[in-house]
């Protein structure tokens, strides 16, 4: 058993609003991803934040799921971290809203990985006849509703009003012949995953950074980009030869490598963790 993590910084932003650990405790593997909303005020801080506030929610024994432990006692110290930050080219206190970033996590619990989500994100579980399940969760007008409004209820009002907040949950079976695609609506605010150990080799979350790889295409008189699938893109991120050490790490930077010689980039900051069982 192993965990690992990796994050990096999109082709179109000027900072990062990712962020990506891992660890063991009590020899129980774990991973945690964030993304951090674009249109709010320093969520690069509010991404960080949360991960480690939900890090120490799983290393600290709770009779609770540690998601739900964040969600409803943990959050109150993400926002005191935020009252005590400042930001350094003006020196204005953080605010609550930089916490509008999405959350997922997987971890170990008895014989299975548990996986949580808030907000958007993918979650691709390697099984061992060798298919890849992926779960694609996504907000209709791409306004995800972040565990930040639970403080803010008129900011949440107001995003219902403006915005369709349904969310979809989309799940492609990769590698499994003949290939489908499930679909689902859900306006559950947390979604959960789980998948036995028995039955699968790797389980990985990542942002949805994973939807913005483009491909430039050029020709003698033009040029032009173009979506890569993510069945174009998972089963060769997740091609693990060792699973020792920073094994996501090695794995990514390589993928990332031969992305850049095949004239591919991620748009979006990009951020995965992934159990190797």
């Amino acid at each position: 058993m192993n965990a690992d993590s990796f994050f990096s910084i999109g082709h179109s932003h000027q900072v990062c609003q990712d962020y990506a650990l891992s660890g063991m405790t009590n020899n129980l593997p774990y991973v945690i991803v964030s993304d951090g909303c674009s249109s709010s005020k320093d969520t690069d801080f509010g991404s960080r934040i949360l991960s480690k506030c939900l890090e120490g929610c799983i290393l600290e024994p709770y009779e609770d799921d540690s998601l739900l432990k964040l969600k409803n006692t943990g959050f109150d110290l993400c926002r005191a971290y935020t009252k005590s930050l400042c930001v350094l080219d003006n020196f204005h206190e953080l605010t609550d809203n930089c916490l509008d970033a999405t959350l997922l996590l997987a971890k170990q619990t008895g014989k299975e990985i548990q996986v949580f989500a808030t907000g958007d994100g993918v979650i691709a579980a390697k099984h061992k006849n060798g298919t890849i399940v992926v779960k694609v969760i996504e907000f209709e007008d791409n306004a995800p509703v972040y565990l930040s409004y639970k403080y803010n209820p008129k900011r949440k009002e107001q995003l219902h009003k403006m915005y369709d907040c349904t969310k979809t949950i989309t799940t492609h079976f990769i590698g499994q012949e003949p290939s489908f695609i499930q679909e689902i609506s859900t306006n559950e605010e947390m979604e959960i995953f789980v998948f036995p150990m028995s039955e699968y080799t790797h389980v990985s979350i990542m942002t949805d950074g994973i939807l913005s790889f483009q491909k430039i295409i050029e020709d003698n008189t033009s040029r032009s980009t173009e979506s890569v699938p993510i069945e174009n893109l998972i089963p060769d991120l997740m091609a693990y030869k060792g699973e020792a050490g920073s094994f996501v790490q090695r794995r990514t930077q390589k993928f990332m490598k031969i992305c850049s010689e095949n004239k591919m980039y991620h748009d979006d900051d990009f951020s995965i963790g992934t159990i190797s069982i």
